[in-house]
């Protein structure tokens, strides 16, 4: 199973990552690889993320786990250690609980009380806590909002997954869509 935060690590030590996705499959096939026997096996299916969804924007959570059913030989601790620095160093880069202007392109987890007035074709994995994001354009596309976290507007062909909580959205407009609203609905009678 696929999650955030997917990669790839080769037998070199490299780190094979996209922003575009946490599927390692899609990431095998983009680089062409073939998977190979254990004895024999040039890379290893790794995800480096809380075991808790609530925390990803406390690196401190976060944790590497193998994806796969055997480690080869060369997946030793050193290469472990290596290469959940690297992706501690990506994911960290990747948090935002401050105050932006925009964010362009590139992958994100938006948190705590961050307030973003523009999100354009981003990838964005959890908008949450109290955080603020004022407009979202493009094909942006941002996975779960919750908590008390507010998106005001979305615009174009914007994706929004899920919505739990007390979370708000605001307007939505053109052919942008929030796909499933697990809020509860109040009913007329006002319950």
């Amino acid at each position: 199973m696929c999650g955030y935060l997917s990669a790839l690590v080769l037998r070199s030590g490299e780190v094979i990552q996209h922003e575009a996705t946490d599927s390692h499959e899609d990431l095998v096939e983009w680089q062409n690889l073939k998977d190979e026997s254990v004895v024999d096996k040039k890379f290893v299916r790794v995800e480096y993320t809380p075991k808790d969804f609530n925390d990803l924007a406390d690196i401190d959570k976060y944790e590497l786990r193998l994806d796969e059913n055997e480690a080869p030989g060369w997946w030793d601790e050193e290469m472990q250690s290596n290469t959940e620095r690297k992706l501690k160093a990506i994911a960290e880069r990747r948090i935002v609980t401050e105050k932006r202007g925009v964010l362009l392109g590139g992958c994100w987890v938006i948190a705590g009380s961050a307030q973003i007035a523009k999100v354009y074709s981003s990838r964005v994995i959890a908008v949450y806590g109290s955080a603020t994001i004022r407009n979202v354009y493009g094909s942006a596309t941002i996975g779960d909002v919750f908590g008390s976290a507010t998106i005001e507007c979305v615009f174009g062909s914007a994706t929004i997954g899920d919505v739990y909580d007390s979370a708000t959205i605001e307007c939505v407009f053109g052919s942008a869509t929030i796909v499933t609203d697990h809020r509860k609905k109040k009913t007329e009678g006002g319950e």
